[in-house]
């Protein structure tokens, strides 16, 4: 027995056949089918470059606003305006008066020597420290103003402060040079702080040299007060520091030979100085050893 029945055809728009099918469009009054808030939104709308618009006074039918960042305006407050970024001043604008001048500038060769002469004034004291020659002969207190440059004939450049020499290369008299300001006058001994020996100091200090009055005049050598004797230290005793030590004067000393004490040891050239008003504004030191048994002068 053949029986028809009748399918429904896909893709048809057909009216629904019984009364609780519900399509798009409904036919009947029970029929409350709705579509969904998302479908019912409208598309957002775009910019020229793509980017969501907003305007704060229109609003979706689903009440949410749109997007239009030409037209958005920030919410105010109360609260005290905070400057953005580039509003505050500049650390380095502020900093300027205390920063290094250009490299075109007139001051910038006496800015960077003014630097490095501090930093070379300050290792000399760091060294002087550190070998004990302050507080030992010198007050701690004391602050260089210049360096001193050393050297000994037959030597080809100025010794390193605290260079090992031994009696062989101080043998002669060393040429002592500084730049000092001029209108002064300074003196300048030798000293052998490690009398009679490095362990044992009971002669500190050994007055090797003393000479007063340098800087009067440009060609004023200076008056001689006690000659240079070359340090002799023994085999046994170690390496000796001798230390040079520059004072100011405040005026010009006519010296005489009973001014100067007779005896080299036991010397102190500081508190010999203060006696004239003389302050120590320059030091450096080198240290000699008799590394040999036979080594003599």
């Amino acid at each position: 027995m053949n029986t028809t029945h009748n399918e429904p055809q896909y893709g048809t728009h057909d009216e629904p056949k019984h009364e609780h099918d519900t399509y798009d469009n409904p036919k009947h009054e029970h029929d409350t089918y709705e579509k969904p808030k998302y479908e019912q939104a409208p598309e957002h709308e775009y910019d020229t470059y793509g980017k969501l618009k907003y305007n704060q006074n229109e609003e979706h039918s689903n009440g949410n606003p749109k997007y239009d960042d030409s037209e958005y305006q920030p919410p105010t407050s109360d609260k005290q305006h905070v400057p953005a970024l580039h509003d505050e001043p500049d650390p380095l604008d502020q900093m300027a008066p205390y920063l290094e001048p250009p490299s075109n500038s007139p001051a910038y060769h006496s800015y960077h020597s003014t630097i490095c002469k501090q930093a070379v004034l300050d290792g000399i004291a760091a060294e002087l420290k550190q070998a004990k020659v302050i507080p030992d002969i010198l007050p701690t207190t004391f602050v260089p103003e210049f360096e001193l440059s050393i050297t000994f004939d037959g030597l080809r450049r100025p010794i390193d402060m605290g260079q090992l020499l031994s009696i062989n290369d101080t043998h002669e008299e060393p040429i002592i040079e500084f730049d000092a300001p001029p209108g002064n006058m300074f003196t300048v001994a030798i000293v052998d702080i490690d009398l009679p020996s490095n362990s044992r100091h009971g002669y500190r200090s050994y007055r090797h040299f003393l000479m007063s009055n340098l800087g009067l005049y440009d060609d004023h050598c200076g008056e001689k007060l006690t000659a240079y004797r070359a340090p002799q230290p023994s085999f046994a005793s170690g390496a000796h520091r001798l230390a040079v030590v520059v004072l100011k004067q405040t005026a010009y000393v006519g010296f005489t030979p009973q001014d100067v004490p007779h005896s080299r040891v036991r010397f102190d050239a500081v508190k010999w100085g203060a006696r004239y008003h003389m302050t120590p504004v320059a030091a450096s030191y080198f240290m000699v050893q008799r590394k040999h048994v036979m080594d003599s002068v």
